[in-house]
């Protein structure tokens, strides 16, 4: 019987690794309009890149704050003004 090569990862698990396979990138923060949006207030969480400027929201929402997008959804982000005066990733659609 052959030896199997145990041990060794497969080639997919090595593309994972490395984030070449879509969605498999480590998680980057984007911020999520809460609702209703009376001020700009945001949410930061976790999302994974899918494909350029696109991301799967991978957070939780443990607080049940009113996200404007939900855990799995697929957004579009653009960079963006947050009221910090800071710049970041802001999700502007669903996908």
């Amino acid at each position: 019987m052959p030896a199997l090569g145990v041990g060794l990862p497969t080639v997919g698990l090595v593309l994972a690794l490395l984030g070449i396979i879509p969605g498999t990138s480590a998680p980057v923060h984007i911020f999520v309009r809460l609702i209703p949006a009376k001020c700009a207030t945001f949410a930061r969480v976790e999302a994974v890149r899918t494909h350029s400027g696109l991301f799967r929201i991978v957070s939780q929402n443990s607080e049940n704050l009113p996200w404007e997008f939900l855990t799995g959804e697929t957004v579009q982000c653009s960079e963006g003004l947050l009221p910090n005066g800071e710049r970041g990733l802001v999700a502007v659609i669903r996908i």
